[in-house]
C-alpha cells in the first residue's frame, strides 16, 4: 500500500472524540441531498453497503428516504463505529478499510461518499476492484472534485468514470456530479 494512503487510514481511522458527534451533525447538508435524489430512481434496495459510514449521517438519510434499510456500514474508525453502534445497535458493521477488510457478500447497493478520494492513486483500483465485486445490482460514487495535500491529509480527484471502465457489467453515468454502475444483467433505467 503505498505510504501516503497508509497515512490518509492512520489519520482517519485515529480516536477523536468530538468528531463522531460532529460528522452525524452533517446530515443535513446539502451534498448528501444530492445522494438521495440520485438513490431515489433506484430505491427500495434489498441490501446496502456504505463504505466509510463514520456515525451514520447518510444512513439517517436513507432511512428518512426509504424506510428501514437492511444495511451494513464499512469504516476505519472504531470509534465512529461504536457511536453509531450505540445509536443504531441493529445495524450491521464492519471495521476496516476497503483496502482490506472486504465482506464476502453481494449487496444490492454499494455506495462511497468522499471516501476514494482519501486513497491514492496507487491503491485506488484496488478499491474499486473491491466496491464492484461486492455490488450486485448498483454502485453509487459521490465523491469531491479537488486536490489537497497538507500535513494532515491527502486527498486525491481520480477521474472515477474512466476507472470503472474495467467493469463492463455495468452500465455507468453520471448524475449531478455522482458516478453511478448499474450492473447491466438488472439495470434500472433513470
Amino acid at each position: 500500500m503505498n505510504q501516503l494512503t497508509q497515512e490518509s487510514l492512520i489519520f482517519w481511522s485515529a480516536f477523536r472524540p468530538e468528531k463522531p458527534a460532529e460528522y452525524l451533525a452533517t446530515a443535513s447538508l446539502a451534498y448528501r441531498d444530492d445522494l438521495i435524489d440520485v438513490l431515489a430512481h433506484f430505491a427500495p434496495f434489498e441490501s446496502v453497503l456504505e463504505i466509510g459510514c463514520n456515525s451514520g449521517p447518510n444512513y439517517d438519510r436513507l432511512v428518512a428516504a426509504f424506510g428501514k434499510q437492511n444495511y451494513t456500514g464499512l469504516d476505519i474508525n472504531k470509534e465512529a463505529l461504536n457511536h453509531f453502534h450505540t445509536r443504531m445497535p441493529d445495524v450491521k458493521f464492519i471495521y476496516g478499510s476497503i483496502l482490506e477488510s472486504v465482506p464476502s457478500a453481494k449487496f444490492d447497493l454499494v455506495f462511497t461518499s468522499s471516501i476514494l478520494s482519501l486513497i491514492a492513486p496507487e491503491d485506488v483500483m484496488l478499491a474499486i476492484h473491491n466496491i464492484a465485486n461486492l455490488s450486485s445490482r448498483l454502485i453509487v460514487i459521490q465523491e469531491p472534485k479537488i486536490e489537497k495535500h497538507n500535513g494532515i491529509f491527502h486527498q486525491w480527484n481520480h477521474d472515477y468514470l474512466n476507472l470503472f471502465d474495467d467493469y463492463p457489467e455495468f452500465k455507468w453515468s453520471e448524475i449531478n456530479g455522482i458516478i453511478i454502475g448499474n450492473r447491466l444483467d438488472r439495470a434500472s433505467i433513470v
